[in-house]
């Protein structure tokens, strides 16, 4: 690794799958990457661009063809999703994936709440009533009230807010956030994409967003990245994101 100071480090990574013909389909493409501690990317690019690939890949839920892949300098290439888990946390767009919907809210935030080594002991503790409380007024969508409630009879929106809290509870090294907020309406995703950008910069979360909201590529974060035929084709960060505006990045979805 040439980085010692990254989060995450790619180094010339591809990615093909086979279509039903037999046909090769080349989804990622020599991709270079480094990911550095604080940083806050917004992914974005046209639908099949191979965003999802590589966060799958960064995850270990798909293994790359060819390159390499570090994590803090340790080299996880051939590491499967769990092993990875230890690093990684993960907000889906879907608002079920994150949460046990037979569990209740504190529940579930008490198994996020601690790191459980080696995965042999199983995870008992409790989080305080009032820490719980404090955590779940956040969002200011009612979720306080429903400490005692299985997951499974909250809202998309509520489930999503928890989904994020468990993850950021984690304290992760890299937080990948996969269209989180694509499934819910206008008012929650603004609530999710604020409470979002309040963890990031509360807790120094390093994360990685895939968003195919412009606005809020745009408005938050420090680093944007374009990924299109599966290479990445802009990385913006700093002053340069900051004068970045709304025209000159829609006109970079013309690239071929």
């Amino acid at each position: 690794m040439n980085n010692s100071t990254a989060i995450l480090e790619m180094q010339s990574v591809n990615k093909v799958f086979f279509t039903e013909n037999n046909l090769p389909k080349h989804i990622l493409k020599d991709i270079n990457l480094t990911i550095y501690p604080g940083d806050f990317i917004s992914v974005i690019g046209n639908n099949g661009a191979g965003k999802s690939t590589l966060l799958n890949i960064i995850a270990g839920n798909l293994a790359a063809d060819t390159g390499s892949i570090y994590i803090k300098n340790h080299d996880v290439t051939n590491q499967n999703v769990t092993k990875r888990a230890k690093h990684i946390a993960r907000v889906f767009q879907d608002p079920q994936a994150g949460t046990a919907g037979e569990l209740t809210s504190s529940q579930n935030l008490a198994v996020a709440s601690t790191k459980q080594h080696f995965g042999l002991q199983p995870y008992r503790r409790n989080l305080a009533p009032a820490e719980l409380k404090s955590l779940l007024q956040q969002p200011q969508m009612g979720l306080e009230r429903f400490l005692d409630t299985p997951v499974k009879y909250l809202s998309g929106g509520q489930r999503q807010v928890l989904s994020l809290l468990m993850a950021a509870q984690k304290q992760p090294d890299l937080l990948l956030l996969d269209e989180h907020t694509a499934a819910l309406d206008p008012k929650t995703s603004a609530a999710v994409m604020e409470l979002t950008n309040k963890l990031v910069n509360s807790q120094h979360l390093t994360s990685l967003m895939i968003t195919h909201k412009m606005e809020d590529a745009l408005h938050y974060g420090n680093r944007l990245i374009m990924v299109q035929d599966g290479q990445i084709t802009h990385d913006v960060r700093g002053d340069d994101k900051l004068k970045l505006k709304k025209t000159e990045m829609l006109s970079w979805f013309n690239y071929k």
